[in-house]
């Protein structure tokens, strides 16, 4: 049985419609709106916030900066009304200044600009060596000695290389310590340093002799980097001129002396004075090996006997020298054969070849005697001469304390002896008595460190830097709700500003 084509189209409409969508155009009755006019009812609502609706300006109105300007205005009269009601609590809790009267002085630099400088930490301290406890005008040269360029004649400043009277009479020590990250521990750093060096000066045992003088270099190297010409004359009562000392500019004058017999320098140009004490130096040198080649020439003459003297006397003069210095050599090395100990040697394997014993230098048993630590050859016995000093160089202060304790204990054997019975043995007894130590030493810092993050964590749940304190909005927030936001936002600011008619 066949449909007709109006009927079968009739009955697969409905099944098409459910293939495909259930709001077919197709199925819907023919009065029903469509639903493509929509989103042009949604374009319709959000074109007050295209810029084609958008009037013209007409340059009647103040601009973005404008309006920025006058925001920065009003929060500037904001903080000033606010000083003016607050007048009286700020003038009940006003405390008047009193500097510290105390010597020593410990100053700290603070820059709002900068609050992550590490110049912040660092701490610098001022003391005058009057003020210090020194035993004697040779500790006080001792000190000043160790602090080298830590210490000027002046207050450290524009006016360092000008002497004092009263409480600088001796000069300043500045010692600034930035290495480490807290404040308190470059204080304390700083303190150890000065005491140290105070202990270090008192030392009469020290084996920085007191007779050193003073080297001003550092402070002449300061102002001609500082360009400081006018002042160059306040360093006259410790350096006077510029002496150059074998070559060398800048010696002070306590220690001029008569340099390879090159004369006292009486200022000038250094660069001149340095090569005429060099062109001194090569004639000397000149000299010397001239005498030397005249010295040898007159001794070969000697050799050679008068002018009639034959080749063959000559040859009988030369053998008979050799035999006499030989025979000179066998007695000598008889002699230091029969004073050493006798020890027993291997028997020879046979058929090895004999060693040729080798000629040993001249001087003997009278050489070995005789040293440079021992020159009256008292000492015998071998390792019984003293051990030289090894030349110890330091720049810093802490440098040079130590190489002083260095020295220190290789001169005083009783000393050394005593700190060596001071080491530890058994440290297994004292671990838990050193880690209890440590735990009361260590635990109030962290405590305190804890205690601080959570008062200021406290303080962040208000703080505008708050992320929570801010404006926000749901992650999946629509346009109309961000716009409306902040609308609210700009309401509530032109409130806190408005004036009231």
């Amino acid at each position: 049985m066949s449909l007709p084509a109006s009927a079968s189209s009739r009955a697969l409409r409905p099944a098409l419609s459910r293939l495909f969508t259930s709001s077919s155009a197709a199925s819907a009755p023919a009065d029903t709106p469509s639903t493509s006019k929509r989103p042009q009812a949604r374009r319709q609502a959000l074109g007050q916030f295209n810029i084609r609706y958008l009037e013209e300006f007409n340059f009647d109105d103040a601009t973005s900066l404008g309006y920025l300007r006058l925001e920065k205005i009003r929060e500037s009269q904001e903080l000033v009304r606010k000083v003016e009601l607050d007048r009286e609590v700020l003038a009940a809790q006003r405390k008047p200044f009193e500097p510290p009267t105390g010597p020593l002085r410990v100053t700290s630099t603070i820059d709002l600009s900068h609050p992550t400088s590490p110049h912040h930490v660092k701490r610098v301290l001022v003391a005058p060596v009057s003020a210090l406890p020194l035993e004697g005008s040779s500790a006080v040269h001792r000190l000043k000695l160790l602090a080298g360029p830590r210490w000027t004649p002046g207050r450290p400043g524009q006016s360092e290389g000008e002497p004092e009277q009263g409480e600088g009479k001796d000069g300043w020590v500045k010692i600034a310590e930035e290495r480490f990250p807290d404040a308190r521990m470059n204080r304390k750093s700083v303190s150890d340093m000065l005491q140290r060096l105070v202990q270090a000066a008192n030392d009469e045992a020290s084996p920085l002799p007191a007779s050193v003088p003073l080297d001003p270099r550092h402070l002449l190297a300061r102002q001609r980097k500082k360009r400081q010409r006018s002042v160059s004359h306040r360093a006259g009562p410790l350096n006077g001129r510029n002496e150059v000392i074998g070559g060398v500019k800048g010696f002070p004058l306590a220690s001029k002396t008569n340099f390879r017999g090159m004369p006292p320098n009486k200022g000038g140009n250094a660069k001149k004075e340095a090569g005429r004490a060099k062109k001194a130096e090569n004639e000397e040198k000149k000299k010397d090996a001239a005498k030397q080649v005249k010295e040898f020439k007159e001794a070969e003459d000697w050799k050679q006997g008068a002018k009639g003297t034959s080749k063959a006397d000559v040859a009988a003069n030369k053998a008979a020298e050799l035999a006499r210095k030989k025979a000179e050599r066998d007695a000598l090395l008889a002699a230091e054969e029969s004073a050493a100990p006798a020890k027993t040697k291997a028997a020879p394997k046979a058929g090895g070849k004999k060693k040729a014993v080798a000629d040993k230098p001249s001087g003997g048993i009278l050489a070995s005697s005789f040293s440079v630590n021992d020159p009256l050859g008292l000492r015998k016995e071998p390792g019984a001469e003293d051990q030289p000093v090894a030349e110890l160089s330091a720049t810093g202060v802490e440098d040079m304390l130590e190489a002083l304790e260095l020295v220190n204990q290789k001169t005083d054997k009783d000393a050394m002896g005593a700190k060596a019975g001071l080491i530890e043995r058994h440290p297994e007894r004292r671990i838990k008595a050193a880690f209890e130590a440590y735990l009361d030493r260590e635990l109030p810092k962290l405590k305190e460190d804890n205690q601080m993050r959570d008062i200021l964590w406290k303080q962040f749940q208000k703080a505008p830097e708050n992320p929570f304190n801010q404006v926000s909005l749901a992650y999946n927030a629509t346009k109309e709700e961000r716009v409306g936001k902040l609308q609210d936002v700009i309401d509530a600011r032109e409130a806190k500003y408005r004036v009231e008619s």
